[in-house]
């Protein structure tokens, strides 16, 4: 992508599909941008006076916030509002030891971290409903240059770090912050992150030699380390615009911005869901062709038959509501009962094909595939031990015809 010779990582980030904001730090402290929307753009020069890499978050559709550490490490920020030009400099005070780290989960909410001068992580946070910005808090750990984080959700923040034995670190805060949690790697710059989907986590690392890697948040559980070659000579950016894309960026040997991407194409076990099925994790339940799937947040489904009732619950979106093991029809057990609609007398749910007293099924498994069910949705025991483990309270569930 070539542009100013950098110093340090540079940042992105995006505020739909198809558009990406990319902010860079040259040899005079001076930062510049390049955005892409249907192609690349020029390099726009925004000033300087940063002592450290930026950090840039979009707080919504064309809003851009733009932070840095100036001069005594204090924080400073600046913002570009849709459609408007970019405001002058604020300080926002500080003792910051790293260049900052920045996320929104909501319109108008922004969580800035950094290293602290004592090698701790700080916060600080703005919101709407506090009327501006908090007051800066220590949440601990030992450092090695700046943070990284990601807002996956509303209310959902994760922070990568690299600590000071060079391997990986995350603390996340979901109604009040988690304690830390090593993720192992070597790691010889700090990392970058994003998020693809709510649930779904992407870490960039440069390991050693300068090759980057990826780590990936998936189904409740970290995946492998991934390779994704290249040379650089910092610390990644990470972005993504839409499920299953991800961008990167990094200062190449050249000391110039370098990009790849990927767009992971979802896959399954068998036919994809029906199309209009909703987004996001969820199960989907094809009431007239007697199938169902969990789908991952990136997209990916494992799918399954089920004997159901034609045109029992109707078609539209639910949610589970209450997870029972057994349930009971009369004499019946109902193994891994997940509700998520509601009949004449009682809940509809997926179960296990229902066992008689003595324990036989009333069903063989090849039998699936056809509405033989007075309401719930049966299916293998296998699968409604699965479908037992992917769905929680509140998990959607969408409903074709």
């Amino acid at each position: 992508m070539g542009g100013p010779v950098m110093v340090g990582e540079p940042s992105a980030t995006s505020w739909g599909p198809g558009r990406l904001d990319v902010v860079v730090r040259d040899r005079q402290g001076r930062l510049h941008r390049r955005w892409f929307e249907a192609g690349w753009s020029g390099w726009q020069d925004l000033g300087g006076g940063a002592t450290s890499s930026p950090a840039i978050v979009a707080g919504g559709p064309g809003r851009l916030d733009l932070f840095v550490r100036g001069a005594g490490g204090r924080l400073r920020h600046r913002f570009k509002p849709p459609g408007g030009a970019w405001s002058p400099w604020v300080d926002l005070g500080g003792q910051l030891g790293s260049a900052p780290a920045v996320a929104s989960w909501a319109r108008g909410r922004i969580d800035v971290f950094a290293r602290g001068v004592d090698g701790q992580l700080v916060h600080r946070a703005h919101d709407p409903a506090w009327g501006g910005w908090g007051p800066w808090e220590t949440l601990g750990g030992h450092l090695l240059g700046a943070p990284a984080v990601v807002a996956s959700g509303p209310g959902r923040l994760d922070v990568f770090v690299r600590g000071t034995d060079h391997q990986l670190h995350a603390r996340t805060y979901a109604n009040g912050w988690w304690g830390w949690s090593p993720l192992g790697g070597v790691l010889t710059a700090p990392p970058g992150a994003t998020s693809t989907g709510r649930g779904v986590l992407d870490v960039a690392v440069r390991g050693v030699g300068g090759g980057v890697f990826v780590r990936r948040f998936l189904g409740g559980a970290w995946r492998d380390w991934v390779p994704m070659g290249g040379n650089v000579t910092a610390g990644p950016a990470v972005v993504s615009w839409g499920p299953g894309r991800i961008d990167l960026f990094a200062r190449g040997t050249d000391l110039r911005l370098w990009h790849t991407w990927e767009e992971r194409v979802a896959s399954g076990n068998g036919p994809p869901p029906p199309a209009g099925s909703g987004w996001g994790r969820r199960i989907v339940y094809c009431n007239s062709c007697q199938r169902a799937w969990h789908v991952e947040a990136d997209g990916s489904w494992y799918t399954f038959l089920v004997s159901g009732r034609l045109g029992v619950p109707a078609a539209g979106v639910y949610r589970v509501h209450r997870k029972i093991h057994p349930g009971s029809s009369g004499n019946l057990r109902l193994p891994w009962f997940v509700g998520f609609a509601w009949g004449r007398t009682t809940d509809i749910g997926f179960h296990g094909i229902p066992l008689r007293p003595d324990g036989t099924p009333i069903q063989r498994d090849d039998e699936l595939g056809q509405p033989r069910s007075a309401g719930c949705v049966r299916v293998s025991q296998a699968d409604a031990l699965r479908t037992w483990n992917f769905a929680q309270v509140g998990t959607t569930v969408v409903v074709t015809p």
